[in-house]
């Protein structure tokens, strides 16, 4: 006798408990039947419920969800089995998901549909399905010569100018502006504060460690008074300021670093700290020493149009906060400083990244370096 349903998709009762609290699997034979004839939505939730959730961060869960949702959207009713060895099949849903997505984007979605297709094979409930000759067709391949141009040359870092330029604007600013009260509006940043408080000096301190520390934006808000040193920043956390759960882990072991900085910014914490005590003296110091208020939340978008105001202001090119991060390491990789280091920098297991994402400017510095050689030794 039984008396809950432990999981259940589309009406498929694929494990149970008895009255006695003991969790009881259906036979192998019964289990594969009833999975191949669920749809193909049906199954990526039961295969993420039973191996991501709880298993993986929330914010990677949710990615895993996003995908349950688009299957849902592009292939309603579509069957597992329909994948079975099904190349065109398969195609499909990639070909239309790509109709509205970038290169990149579609290589996460479709590495985590056939991530879950990896495991109905291994379970035994597909015999296969196309993993290999999977052309890709996305929303680049309908622009014209004309817009591909412009997103592909888009600048996506600060040139060297400009970084100390944005840099050094900061700095100045916040060097006069700890001295003062708390400020909630800038007339000539046109920034402002009213719905949300947050002082000026909190909102430009948080672009400052940025740009100082290429740090990732959760990575900022997630310092605590603890991880301030004479020479570095600690990053062992960061905070969720997307659904708002306090601190979380970092986004993998290799983020967990110590991050060398200057003395100029750690001055300026150091002093933002005690402009904070004493006009915010209530606030846990275990808490983020960015956070002013408990009421007080960091939205993303709101980062960026403090940003972008300075940018327009300083005439330079107008980048994201993440693209901080990228001016940061292509900065170091300008001043020459060696690969492992800026790695070990940012946060990464090994130098793999800053070749894909940064391979030009190290080529660059490659040859300057061979010149170089060949001066020293002519």
């Amino acid at each position: 006798m039984t008396n809950e349903v432990v999981i259940k998709n589309n009406n498929v009762d694929l494990s149970i408990e008895d009255e006695d609290g003991k969790f009881r699997r259906i036979d192998k034979v019964t289990l594969i039947r009833r999975v191949r004839a669920m749809t193909l939505y049906d199954y990526y939730v039961w295969y993420i419920s039973n191996n991501k959730l709880n298993k993986v961060r929330d914010v990677t869960y949710e990615k895993y969800d996003l995908v349950a949702r688009d299957l849902k959207k592009i292939a309603d009713g579509m069957l597992l089995v329909d994948l079975e060895n099904n190349r065109s099949n398969l195609q499909w849903i990639l070909d239309k998901y790509g109709k509205t997505h970038r290169r990149q984007t579609w290589l996460d979605f479709k590495g985590k549909v056939l991530q879950g297709l990896r495991f109905a094979v291994e379970d035994g409930y597909i015999s296969g399905f196309a993993q290999s000759g999977l052309a890709i067709n996305t929303v680049e391949h309908t622009w014209d010569d004309k817009k591909r141009d412009a997103v592909f040359t888009k600048k996506k870092a600060f040139s060297a100018t400009e970084f100390v330029k944005f840099k050094s604007y900061l700095d100045f600013k916040l060097d006069e502006m700890l001295d003062k009260e708390p400020v909630y509006e800038d007339k000539s940043l046109h920034i402002s504060s009213r719905t949300n408080p947050q002082t000026i000096q909190n909102k430009l301190l948080i672009l400052a460690i940025a740009i100082h520390s290429g740090m990732r934006f959760a990575e900022v808000l997630g310092i605590t008074e603890d991880c301030v040193f004479d020479d570095k920043l600690k990053v062992n956390k960061t905070w969720d300021y997307k659904t708002f759960t306090g601190f979380i882990p970092t986004k993998n072991v290799s983020s967990i670093r110590d991050v060398t900085v200057d003395p100029t910014i750690i001055g300026l914490i150091r002093r933002y700290i005690d402009f904070k005590h004493k006009y915010f003296p209530d606030m846990d110091v275990n808490l983020p020493m960015l956070l002013e208020s408990k009421d007080t939340f960091f939205f993303n978008d709101v980062v960026n149009g403090n940003l972008y105001a300075i940018e327009k202001k300083l005439n330079v090119e107008r980048l994201s906060i993440h693209k901080l991060r990228h001016s940061y390491a292509s900065y170091l990789i300008f001043q020459g400083i060696p690969e492992t280091v800026i790695a070990k920098q940012l946060g990464h297991t090994d130098t793999n990244m800053l070749h894909r994402v940064y391979g030009h400017l190290l080529e660059e510095q490659a040859e300057a370096g061979s010149s170089k050689i060949r001066g020293l030794m002519g």
